[in-house]
């Protein structure tokens, strides 16, 4: 098929890149695929209503982040002339389309399935993770205590675990083989987190973990 015409000009929306985690994805992908864009770094003036946590934002904090660039409250938001695309994937999906030449899916169908799965987990899981370890470029928590160890640690031996599967099966350096790709822009900000608090003792992970 046809690659789709690049745009003159598109404007990624984010906040912070050492904060927000799904802003990062998005910004790592279109930085890997060399897309021309500017960022808009937001600064929020109400953080209070992160609806992962309360379930929705209030009305009017929505409608006064809608004057910053969003479309539903939350970032990033992807501007192309007279269209935003919000939700970090459907931005990747759409960079994917516009740069078949960065690879930023797998090659063949079953692998780009199997990158898709492990990208919409990320998505909808990890709950403890997210939870415990909120991202933090550059911090460092020394003796970190979770509140609950169990469910943290369920999420982080997942996450070892897609991570060896992937690179087993593909043979790195990246989790779909040799090019950098969506999969590993969507974990990228959890290996972050594991620096972060230091849940992970990287001396005693799989070769594979180490090189990657």
């Amino acid at each position: 098929s046809t690659p789709s015409p690049i745009p003159a000009i598109m404007k990624l929306s984010v906040l912070s890149l050492r904060y927000s985690s799904w802003s990062m994805r998005a910004w790592l992908v279109m930085t890997q695929a060399g897309a021309n864009f500017e960022v808009d770094t937001v600064t929020l003036p109400d953080l209070s209503g992160d609806p992962k946590k309360s379930g929705s934002l209030g009305k009017d904090v929505v409608e006064e982040r809608k004057q910053l660039g969003s479309v539903r409250g939350l970032f990033p938001v992807l501007h192309v002339e007279d269209t935003s695309i919000y939700e970090s994937l459907a931005i990747c999906e759409y960079i994917a389309e516009l740069y078949p030449q960065a690879h930023l899916w797998p090659e063949y169908p079953l692998d780009r399935a199997r990158a898709r799965s492990v990208c919409n987990e990320m998505t909808t899981g990890f709950m403890a993770l997210r939870g415990e370890c909120s991202c933090h470029l550059f911090a460092r928590v020394p003796k970190f205590t979770p509140r609950d160890p169990e469910e943290l640690q369920a999420d982080i031996d997942r996450v070892l675990e897609v991570w060896t599967e992937c690179l087993e099966r593909s043979g790195g350096p990246y989790l779909f083989g040799e090019h950098f790709g969506i999969a590993d822009a969507m974990y990228y900000p959890v290996l972050t987190r594991f620096w972060t608090y230091g849940v992970v003792d990287f001396e005693k992970v799989d070769d594979k973990i180490k090189a990657y």
